[in-house]
């Protein structure tokens, strides 16, 4: 029997002391700069163990990230996850404006949203992940953010409730209401609702930038979002093909949908903003897109 095994059987008979053997290799790791090793991810992926660790992000907001994901891994080393996309969002936020979060995870954007817009402006942060919500909200209360509004739905076309398949720990941000390959296992069912009828619930009646990363459903959260839409708010949305094919959808009909409701789309590649073209999609894996008043 292989070393690997024989300590993977140790781990799932006593998950709690494997889970602190894992907090402590990483501490070790995280030190030394080094990634995570086989062994320690195939162990936290077993146990669904998110390493959670302590960062400070760019603007020095403090925030529990998930050491084994990608994302949390990099913020804790970096600042951030998604420079490019991060500067460019800063540059359309203003003190005063109203942000939404939409697949907000355990709160980057919206952490950096808060501190842009300010006391006098307002943040709203979606996310279904019972877990990923919970470390979104202490993240808000962490840093004392008053303007910050917190939402454990998902956002859609319709009322109802969907499957939310979690992804591994290794890349939380698959989670999805399609499988993904990096599935964990494990699916919980959470609250949908349509955009515009929560803007109905709060009265909320202004919104000015979005950013959406939701993992395939982002033609269904358009399409719940008819009056939003009708003001035309910045938005960065997140386009990758496999992700649309999996909700019947493409990236082509995406940008189709922006472009019928006035909108003009600019990929972010390299850095730069760039006109969208549909080749962008067979081109790139995974990428945002910036969508401003045309």
């Amino acid at each position: 029997m292989g070393i690997s095994v024989t300590v993977e059987r140790l781990a799932l008979r006593l998950p709690r002391l494997a889970r602190l053997a894992l907090w402590s290799a990483a501490l070790i790791q995280m030190r030394f700069r080094h990634q995570p090793h086989w062994l320690f991810k195939h162990l936290a992926k077993r146990l669904d163990y998110r390493v959670p660790v302590m960062a400070r992000l760019g603007n020095e907001m403090k925030i529990q990230v998930p050491w084994i994901d990608v994302a949390g891994r990099t913020i804790h080393k970096d600042g951030w996850y998604e420079p490019d996309t991060v500067r460019i969002l800063s540059t359309l936020l203003a003190p005063g404006m109203t942000f939404l979060d939409i697949g907000a995870a355990f709160g980057q954007y919206t952490l950096l949203a808060a501190g842009a817009v300010g006391n006098s402006g307002k943040v709203y942060a979606f996310e279904p992940d019972p877990v990923s919500f919970d470390w979104l909200d202490r993240n808000v209360r962490r840093n004392y953010l008053g303007n910050v509004t917190a939402v454990e739905i998902a956002l859609g076309d319709t009322v109802g409730a969907l499957d939310l398949y979690i992804g591994a720990p290794d890349n939380l941000g698959t989670t999805s209401l399609r499988q993904q390959y990096n599935y964990s296992g494990r699916a919980v069912r959470v609250d949908v609702m349509p955009l515009d009828r929560y803007f109905e619930r709060v009265g909320l009646d202004r919104v000015d930038v979005i950013k959406m990363d939701v993992e395939g459903a982002e033609s269904l959260v358009l399409r719940g979002a008819q009056k939003l839409l009708a003001m035309r708010p910045a938005m960065i949305i997140e386009f990758e093909e496999s992700n649309q094919v999996r909700f019947g959808s493409s990236c082509a009909e995406l940008a189709r949908m922006l472009i019928e409701k006035g909108y003009k789309l600019e990929s972010i590649l390299e850095g730069e903003r760039v006109p969208y073209e549909a080749a962008h999609s067979a081109a790139h894996y995974s990428f945002n897109v910036v969508a401003t008043r045309a």
